[in-house]
């Protein structure tokens, strides 16, 4: 099993982009990394929770963006919007 995870450990520290969806973002794989997510886009982001949404941003995400344009921010995430870390197109 270890072999396996260094194995993709080593695909995603390689890798210029990588895709997953919000909860996978809780593997230990992330954790493992340094900056694991710069930018974060969020797909579907009108469907995703809150608790969903913020585990990518807690793994040293420096911006974030929400597709489609949902009708507002999460409550949550009111600050990261008001200092141009997060926007919605």
């Amino acid at each position: 099993m270890q072999v396996r995870e260094n194995l993709e450990l080593s695909f995603v520290q390689e890798a210029e982009m990588v895709f997953t969806t919000l909860s996978s973002t809780g593997r230990k794989i992330f954790n493992r990394l340094e900056n694991a997510f710069e930018n974060v886009l969020v797909d579907e982001a009108a469907q995703a929770s809150e608790i969903a949404v913020l585990q990518p941003l807690m793994l040293g995400c420096k911006r974030c963006a929400f597709h489609p344009c949902m009708s507002g921010p999460f409550p949550v995430m009111i600050q990261p919007f008001q200092h141009g870390l997060c926007f919605a197109f």
